[in-house]
């Protein structure tokens, strides 16, 4: 008796659409929340191989390697240069990675998918994330330009 009433139905479906519109709003942004920690984790290793230009003989000891990787959370980088050179930062036997992930081709149908693996799966993974970092090769505009 209380669903034939008009108002009773129109607090269900006040209360159906607020939960699916909070769903379409929650899913996009887990997935970009995502995106933007392996973005950061991205810069993060690029500093790391910072260490590579400060060394005189562009070695480095495999104990400040393994420091560098701990303070990234990585288990190794890999920078590769427009010019062809590369730079390495690796644990003396890295993991194999379970995913990989590119930034630089973004998709949010996999951003999305990627992030209730991560809600739902197990934690020990690795991952192998690809994308451009380096000194800001296409600097945002600062405040005041257009």
């Amino acid at each position: 008796m209380l669903l034939k009433s008009l108002s009773a139905r129109l607090l269900i479906l006040t209360v159906f659409f607020v939960m699916v519109s909070e769903v379409l709003i929650f899913v996009p942004s887990v997935a970009r929340y995502r995106m933007t920690y392996f973005e950061n984790r991205l810069a993060a290793g690029y500093l790391a191989t910072l260490a590579f230009e400060a060394s005189p003989d562009g070695r480095l000891d495999q104990g400040l390697i393994d420091e560098l990787l701990a303070r990234v959370g990585a288990q190794g980088v890999v920078l590769r240069r427009a010019d062809g050179t590369m730079l390495s930062l690796d644990r003396i036997q890295p993991p194999r990675p379970d995913f990989t992930i590119d930034l630089a081709h973004p998709d949010i149908v996999l951003a999305i998918r990627g992030s209730f693996r991560t809600l739902f799966g197990a934690g020990d993974r690795v991952l192998r994330v690809l994308g451009p970092v380096g000194p800001l090769s296409n600097p945002p505009p600062l405040a005041g330009e257009g």
